[in-house]
């Protein structure tokens, strides 16, 4: 996943958790907030009650009209009751006449001097304790109830709003940290396009163009490319140096050896044409760079080595079934001398066919299968060691693999050998792309 994919997700994430606390805190602030504010409400309506009362021959009557108008409105939504010690109902308003049944049930009797509230399903109830002077010793519990709807109400209000509010924020929120993002993470974007552009050839360096925190990672990385540079070219003097000091002396041996007689030239020229091929062959190796300043397309180097086999090989056919856009990041050259090898043992080895696939679906991937003898499993990896050949009846197959698997490695790539459902061998390389 991407650096920039990430961050947005965790930011998410983190913003998702946040907005989701932060809506669940101010909804159960909101929630307290009614049932306080019920509470007050119904408080007052005690006191405005209690205000309102007077004594008479039977006990306490209530001033009309009574404080709170809704009291004397049938199912206003606020009603109000009067119980003595017994739980018996000595008086209620005319509102709660009609009053829903889980507001007319029985609640514990409040001390006097002390408020009880009470939350239900269809309301909220508060009981107060009271004793009246001129009853004495006798209590009273004044009961207030109102229904829930309209406080419901207010909350689902609430709620809409407060959803609709947070999820504008997320999205300002996302907006913005998208902004940032791409902002914050350009400079990455920068270095790495001039790395692909020092891979590619069209750059030096990466210069100093960079943010405080990135410029000594640029000035770090354009000393490390200098050096491997200057340590290149020292490697391949010293290389071209050495093959020079090798091929002269070896060519007066050479002619040393032909002047001294036909025996003896025969055998000496073969070991001498030996050492010029191996020269030959280290000094191709040490030339193959570790990064690739380019991504080949595989299908064209595949179609030009098949022209040249059929002319080696004129009884046998090749098949190439590789995608036109399968490109890998390895030099032409190498490539050449990869697949080259790799043909070249399939050709010799192969009856009739020899194919050669690479989907798109597997990028990198590439197989060569054959219709041979194959390769057994006990001679595969011995195979892949320089100069050794599964068996003696052909020359010159001992380095094709391992010069194949040389090359795959320089590029950080892997080389694996397996059966072909050609009924042969089949080489499997995965390459960089």
């Amino acid at each position: 996943m991407r650096l920039q994919s990430k961050l947005a997700l965790t930011s998410l994430c983190v913003l998702g958790a946040f907005l989701g606390v932060s809506g669940l805190v101010l909804n159960q602030a909101f929630n307290a907030n009614i049932r306080a504010s019920a509470d007050a409400e119904m408080r007052m309506v005690v006191y405005g009650l209690l205000g309102s009362a007077e004594s008479t021959r039977a006990g306490i009557a209530f001033a009309s009209p009574l404080p709170e108008p809704r009291l004397e409105e049938p199912d206003s939504g606020l009603y109000a009751r009067l119980l003595d010690v017994t739980g018996a109902v000595l008086w209620r308003s005319p509102s709660a006449a009609h009053a829903p049944p889980a507001l007319r049930s029985e609640v514990p009797l409040a001390t006097p001097g002390t408020f009880l509230f009470n939350e239900r399903p269809q309301g909220f109830e508060i009981v107060y304790g009271f004793i009246w002077e001129a009853e004495t010793d006798r209590a009273f519990s004044l009961h207030v109830a109102t229904d829930a709807e309209p406080y419901r109400i207010r909350e689902a209000a609430f709620q809409e709003t407060l959803v609709a509010g947070l999820g504008l924020s997320a999205l300002v929120f996302l907006g913005v940290q998208f902004l940032v993002l791409v902002r914050g993470l350009a400079p990455i974007r920068h270095m790495a396009e001039s790395i692909g552009a020092i891979e590619s050839g069209r750059r030096e360096r990466l210069g100093d163009d960079y943010p405080p925190e990135l410029r000594g990672l640029a000035k770090r990385l354009d000393a490390y490319i200098d050096h491997e540079r200057e340590m290149q070219r020292r490697y391949k003097r010293a290389v071209d140096d050495l093959a020079h000091s090798l091929k002269t002396p070896l060519s007066v041996l050479q002619a040393e050896v032909e002047a001294r007689g036909a025996g003896a030239t025969e055998v000496m020229c073969s070991a001498l044409a030996q050492m010029r091929h191996l020269i030959d062959e280290r000094l191709g190796r040490v030339r193959i760079m570790p990064v690739a300043h380019a991504r080949t397309r595989l299908a064209p180097v595949v179609e030009r080595l098949f022209g040249a086999m059929a002319r080696l090989h004129a009884d046998k056919r090749g098949t190439s079934e590789v995608t036109v856009e399968m490109r890998v990041r390895v030099t032409e050259s190498d490539l050449l001398e990869l697949m080259g090898s790799l043909l070249e043992n399939a050709f010799r080895f192969a009856r009739r066919e020899v194919l050669v696939e690479a989907a798109a679906h597997a990028p990198g991937v590439v197989r060569v299968h054959d219709d041979g003898p194959g390769i057994a499993k006990s001679d595969r990896r011995r195979v892949l060691a320089r100069g050794a050949r599964a068996d003696t009846l052909h020359t010159g197959e001992g380095l094709g693999l391992s010069i194949a698997l040389d090359i795959v490695r320089a590029y950080g790539g892997e080389l694996h050998i397996g059966e072909s459902h050609l009924g042969g061998a089949c080489i499997e390389l995965t390459l960089p792309t």
